[in-house]
């Protein structure tokens, strides 16, 4: 399978276009479900969505839907990995409530932690259920080598793909996680359109992800309302560059 989708889906901006004219906010995400597949959760990461949202986000969408959930920043950030596990404990209690619509957990670290933490990061780790796969987005060059992968690869853990770095995926392929991120300096990301046209981009990074769909895993992509500055084309675009793959919309 390959999921493609948005980082985030709750856009004012996107009404009359991506939503119908005078969609409400609680309807946006039914909306979104009926043109992609998947979407990444950002809200997630500032706070623990109560068993409620979850049930309504999950309600809102198909049974194939896909939902990448960012674990909340109390963990990720906490300094030197020295989180409360109580909050980890919350965390997946409530997204336990997605069943079987819970994509990758994505952990986005910060770029002050170093790979000197790895023994932090593996008692991280061992706190998540086998079943659950997990997106591992290193923010400092300390994590890129081979020791560390020797210690990941015991995980069900893939290293987020970023357009803006060449990070090696063969190295964990428990599944493929890639985000597709901007410059926030040239797009403002809230005029629900394009800003920077992105298309010979997205034809290179649709030839990186043909190359990986024969390894019979799944795939996750997510585009940045800073890519080009309207997401939804961008998805619609790699779609089209993958269009002689089969998607389950």
């Amino acid at each position: 399978m390959i999921y493609l989708g948005t980082m985030g889906w709750s856009y004012p901006f996107w009404v009359g276009k991506l939503y119908p004219c005078y969609s409400k906010q609680q309807d946006y995400l039914k909306y979104y479900s009926r043109e992609f597949n998947s979407v990444e959760i950002d809200y997630t990461f500032y706070r623990i969505p109560s068993k409620t949202s979850v049930l309504e986000w999950g309600s809102s969408v198909p049974n194939d839907f896909q939902f990448s959930v960012k674990m909340h920043r109390d963990i990720t950030h906490a300094k030197n990995l020295l989180f409360d596990d109580s909050k980890l404990v919350v965390f997946l209690e409530r997204i336990k409530f997605f069943e079987n619509k819970l994509g990758p957990i994505l952990l986005q670290f910060p770029p002050w932690l170093k790979s000197d933490k790895i023994h932090e990061l593996e008692r991280l780790l061992t706190q998540f259920p086998n079943n659950i796969q997990l997106a591992l987005e290193f923010r400092n060059g300390s994590w890129l080598n081979d020791s560390v992968y020797s210690i990941l690869q015991n995980y069900p853990v893939s290293l987020v793909g970023i357009n803006k770095k060449n990070y090696s995926l063969g190295k964990l392929s428990k599944f493929f996680y890639f985000r597709f991120e901007g410059d926030r300096k040239l797009v403002n990301g809230e005029k629900g359109e394009i800003e920077i046209n992105k298309r010979q981009e997205i034809v290179e990074l649709s030839s990186i992800l043909l190359s990986l769909i024969n390894c019979g895993k799944n795939v996750y992509g997510y585009f940045s309302k800073y890519f080009s500055g309207y997401p939804p084309s961008d998805v619609y675009e790699m779609k089209n560059q993958l269009k002689n793959i089969e998607f389950y919309l």
